[in-house]
């Protein structure tokens, strides 16, 4: 009798262990995305100097409190990677784990958009640096990665009838799909009345700000959601 006691003792506490894993990830995810809100009003307070109507949001690490726009960053990428670990065993499905591959490097792209600074937008095409052309491309890959996670990672879940994410986390993850079509808009219709460049007459600031805002957003609510699932899995 002993010994069939033992394995049911070993396979109930990992799993109340994991539980716990999951429930600390989701919150390290609700803290980082909310922080990167904060600190992102912070920064349009502290630079005015930097338009948000036509500059972009990265611009704020050239400015006197770049620091805090890394930190910001930083902070975006750990609540990407923080969803990525909450939710590694509760998407079986092959779109489930294709999204949450993208999620994870959707992070590691914002934690490169930290490390390298960008160039501002008035630079010329000629005048672009190393580390402004890695800020861009990352920036790219940091979007569309996430804008697909998003996609994916949602319509896996709900698929499963116990884990039918709210509404609010379906619209959510629309929003980066929004930002890419209005910033892609306002390039087509601006551009050319501005001699082909970015500029003052390119209203390009809103649509990537509504692009970093929908990542936190979308990361928030995807990790209240975990802990909300998780509190109804426990036994009453």
């Amino acid at each position: 009798m002993k010994d069939s006691a033992l394995p049911a003792r070993k396979t109930e506490r990992p799993s109340h262990q994991f539980r716990t894993f999951e429930r600390r990830a989701a919150a390290v995810a609700i803290i980082s995305g909310s922080l990167f809100l904060a600190l992102l009003v912070i920064l349009h307070v502290l630079e005015p100097e930097f338009n948000p109507i036509w500059r972009f949001v990265s611009e704020y690490e050239l400015g006197p409190y770049g620091w805090m726009m890394r930190l910001a960053f930083f902070c975006l990428g750990c609540g990407c990677v923080a969803v990525f670990i909450a939710l590694r065993t509760q998407l079986p499905t092959t779109s489930g784990k294709v999204g949450l591959s993208l999620l994870l490097a959707a992070g590691a792209s914002l934690f490169l958009t930290a490390l390298f600074a960008p160039d501002p937008v008035t630079v010329g095409a000629g005048e672009t640096t190393r580390h402004g052309s890695t800020h861009s491309l990352a920036s790219v890959l940091a979007g569309v990665s996430f804008a697909l996670a998003a996609t994916m990672i949602t319509r896996s879940w709900r698929r499963d009838a116990a884990r039918v994410p709210a509404k609010a986390l379906h619209w959510i993850g629309q929003l980066p799909w929004m930002a890419f079509i209005l910033t892609y808009a306002t390039l087509f219709v601006m551009t050319p009345g501005n001699g082909g460049k970015l500029g003052p007459g390119v209203w390009i600031g809103w649509p990537t700000r509504l692009l970093v805002v929908s990542i936190a957003a979308w990361t928030i609510a995807a990790a209240c959601q975990v802990q909300r699932l998780d509190t109804i899995r426990q036994p009453s």
